[in-house]
């Protein structure tokens, strides 16, 4: 077919194996124009001698896995295993990526399978760990063996199974942002995943970072899910990456508690890796912290005159997050505090704000109260009166009389005197403002999770 190849285009001589892929094929129902389907990729695959395709096999990712035979002794070994026949007639193993714009593309790869006798591949397969497996026909004594469950012909041939790894190609870049980065704000560590080799399955990304110097940490992933860091590890399950440049990205969140470098690293591992870390890469985040100090620590003065601060939060190098500066709630009664420019929008060196604590001028208030009269006494006093003024020129000379007198007498000048006992008045005394005292107060300068405080002192008269 006379369409567009990316692997070999031209027949290698004699017999050729081929790969050939048809589009999707959606009949219209009810049409009776002739409709047939698109071939949308084609592929010779084969050297000078005889080469067959006997069996066919694909993944999701546009990879065609085949299998056949070869007597050719330039069988194209793109990315192959064993790259020169071992006898007349050797099976072959080859992946073909039909989405593949090279034609030695690091997601393909042909390789020769046989020894000494001739040997056939009758059967192709790719499980789920990214392995090709093999199954054909061999005469060969010395057919190449790994962990054989048979390890010897047993006949003249035997069936064969082969398991072929992947070819994992993995890289990975990490660059920190922001950095800087202020103490207490998130830093997100992004790692790109580059598959220069087969599609892969079940690739695991595992990152690391220190425990001790960060409050919490998260990740997502574009290809599969992320849990929580725990004890200064974090694992994604990443899932399927295509081959050929396929990407994955995880980004790692940490929020630091402390200044100073940061390091994160990380590493990906995939089934079919040669060692057990397929790719690895680290990254460092400068981390600032800052200190908050006030001049003068300590005010004196009378309350109702304000007391100034100059109060300077003082970053350890750039520090591009916001500070927001607070008061403590231990100020006395009657006493506000008020920053200027407050919060500090971009920290980027030292930076003073004023501080003004106002307090209350005391007020003292007397108040009197006063007691009321009883009726009795109003009454008393002109009855009392009426009655002696009778004894008096009632009689003369009568003892009875005098007496009485006697008696009325010391009665009103008792009453009199209580009189003006219970006619007493009282005085209350209030005082209001800002008691006198020596007072702490606590300065509070936040920047996300972190803060970092200082004390003052507010004397009050």
């Amino acid at each position: 077919p006379t369409v567009t190849t990316t692997f070999q285009s031209a027949n290698g001589g004699g017999a050729d194996a081929f790969v050939a892929k048809y589009l999707t094929f959606i009949p219209v129902v009810g049409s009776t124009a002739s409709q047939s389907v698109t071939v949308g990729y084609f592929s010779y695959l084969g050297g000078s001698g005889t080469d067959a395709g006997l069996a066919i096999a694909a993944d999701n990712t546009g990879g065609a896995y085949v299998t056949g035979y070869t007597n050719s002794p330039n069988f194209p070994t793109n990315n192959g295993l064993f790259t020169a026949n071992a006898g007349a007639q050797d099976a072959f193993a080859a992946r073909v990526d039909t989405t593949a714009t090279t034609s030695t593309a690091p997601s393909e790869f042909m390789t020769y399978l046989g020894g000494a006798g001739n040997d056939a591949g009758t059967a192709i397969t790719r499980d789920i760990q990214g392995g090709t497996l093999v199954a054909g026909e061999t005469f060969s004594a010395n057919f190449p063996t790994s962990n054989p469950l048979q390890g010897s012909i047993s006949g003249s041939s035997d069936a064969f199974i082969t398991r072929l790894g992947p070819a994992v190609s993995l890289s990975m870049t990490a660059s920190p942002s922001p950095s800087p980065a202020g103490v207490g704000n998130q830093v997100i560590f992004t790692y790109t995943i580059t598959n220069n080799g087969d599609a892969l399955q079940n690739l695991t990304f595992t990152d690391t970072y220190p425990a001790i110097s960060v409050t919490a940490a998260t990740a997502t992933s574009t290809n599969g899910t992320c849990g929580s860091g725990s004890n200064g590890v974090l694992t994604c399950s990443v899932g399927a990456v295509a081959g050929a440049g396929g990407l994955a990205t995880v980004s790692v969140t940490v929020t630091p508690n402390s200044g100073g470098l940061m390091g994160n690293s990380a590493t990906v591992t995939a089934a079919g890796c040669p060692t057990q870390t397929c790719g690895s890469a680290q990254a460092v985040a400068s981390i600032s912290d800052f200190a908050v100090a006030s001049s003068p620590s300590t005010v004196t003065g009378p309350a109702g005159q304000p007391a100034a601060y100059q109060v300077t939060v003082t970053p350890t190098g750039g520090f591009p997050e916001s500070v927001t500066l607070a008061c403590s709630s231990t100020l006395p009664s009657g006493a506000t505090c008020s920053f200027t420019n407050n919060p500090i929008t971009t920290l980027t060196g030292a930076q003073t704000r004023t501080l003004v604590v106002n307090t209350t001028a005391r007020t003292t208030i007397i108040s009197e109260s006063s007691r009321s009269r009883s009726v009795f006494y109003a009454m008393f006093l002109p009855l009392s009166g009426l009655v002696l003024v009778g004894a008096c020129f009632g009689g003369v000379n009568s003892r009875k009389r005098r007496l009485m007198i006697a008696m009325f007498v010391c009665a009103l000048f008792g009453t009199v005197m209580v009189q003006a006992g219970c006619g007493s008045s009282g005085t209350t005394t209030t005082v209001t403002g800002t008691p006198a005292g020596t007072y702490n107060v606590t300065l509070t300068a936040t920047s996300g999770a972190a803060s970092r405080s200082t004390v003052i002192t507010l004397t009050v008269q």
